[in-house]
Order: C-alpha cells, then sequence, then structure tokens
C-alpha cells in the first residue's frame, strides 16, 4: 500500500516536470514566431484570468491532498525537505512563464503569440518612481476579444516599438498617461 502512495506521488511529480518542459518549448517558439526588435525579455504583468487561478488552486489542494497521505504513510523526518521545495516551487510556479516579447509580426506573451492585426488598441504610460518597475513604461495592448496584456517595457527599448505601433497604425490608439 505504501508503495502504491510514492508511485502516485512520483506520476504526478513526472506529469508536472513534462508540462514544465512543454511550457518552455511553447513559450521559447511563440518568442521567435514574433521576430523581437529587441534583445531584452519584457515582463508581463497577470490580467487576472479568474480560470488559471481556480486550476492552479485546485492543483495546490491536490497537492496538499497527496501531502497528507504521504505523511501518514511515510516518515515525516524524510519528506519534509522534498514537500518543503516542492510547495516553494508551486507559490513560484505562476509567475515563471509570464514575459514576453514585441516584434516584427506581432506580440509573445507567455506562450500565445498575438499577431499585430489583431490588436484593437494600445495605452501606454510611464510608471511613477514610487513603482517596483520605475523608471520603465507600462504597454497596456487590447486585443479584438477584448483581453488586455500589460507589458513592461524598458525604457531604452521605446523608440522601436513605437514605430512598429506606428507602422501597424497602432499609434494612433495610443494613450500617453503620466
Amino acid at each position: 500500500m505504501n508503495h502504491t502512495y510514492l508511485l502516485i506521488i512520483n506520476v504526478f511529480a513526472s506529469l508536472f516536470i513534462l508540462y514544465i518542459i512543454f511550457q518552455f518549448i511553447r513559450v521559447r517558439s511563440a518568442m521567435k514566431k514574433c521576430e523581437p526588435v529587441h534583445k531584452k525579455i519584457f515582463r508581463v504583468k497577470g490580467t487576472g484570468k479568474w480560470w488559471k487561478t481556480r486550476i492552479f488552486t485546485a492543483v495546490l489542494i491536490l497537492f496538499f491532498a497527496l501531502v497528507i497521505i504521504s505523511l501518514l504513510s511515510y516518515n515525516l523526518t524524510s519528506l519534509v525537505w522534498l514537500y518543503t521545495s516542492t510547495l516553494v516551487g508551486y507559490t513560484m510556479f505562476p509567475s515563471i512563464f509570464r514575459y514576453g516579447k514585441i516584434g516584427r509580426k506581432g506580440v509573445s506573451v507567455a506562450d500565445s503569440f498575438i499577431p499585430w492585426e489583431k490588436v484593437e488598441s494600445c495605452a501606454y504610460k510611464q510608471l511613477p518612481t514610487t513603482h517596483f518597475f520605475y523608471p520603465n513604461g507600462e504597454l497596456t495592448l487590447t486585443t479584438r476579444f477584448q483581453q488586455q496584456y500589460i507589458i513592461i517595457v524598458n525604457n531604452n527599448e521605446e523608440k522601436p516599438i513605437f514605430e512598429l505601433l506606428t507602422k501597424y497604425k497602432l499609434a494612433s490608439s495610443i494613450t500617453t498617461q503620466k
């Protein structure tokens, strides 16, 4: 019986590692597809997608259930470090792949690629000095399906990005806020 629980835990851990590898490959392919005009990767702020938060919460609850089952079945001292490191990994997981690039063909946000034709409007604002990402700016892109993506733009990269927005006739929809 103890070996069955250990096997279940190892299967879930292996599936999680395979998912991480698969997600990394998807993010890299989306970044290459957009043909970026800058070198550094931009940080993308979360926009509160409720279904992803619920899935993450369900996975976390499942994880705690497995922890309780395994703690009842195995030696507590041998599993403390394993579960502590796994819990730290789970708490850091949502922000692992939250990066993006802006390129000639479109915008890469996490594992999705958004062509310029699907971007409806843009809003750019310079961040205040009290903000965590100061002196960078914040570019908010809204797609035709009313999805919003908030990208933290490095000040050194503003010029080529605004040239791209002008090329795709999105510069007229930019509202600059200070």
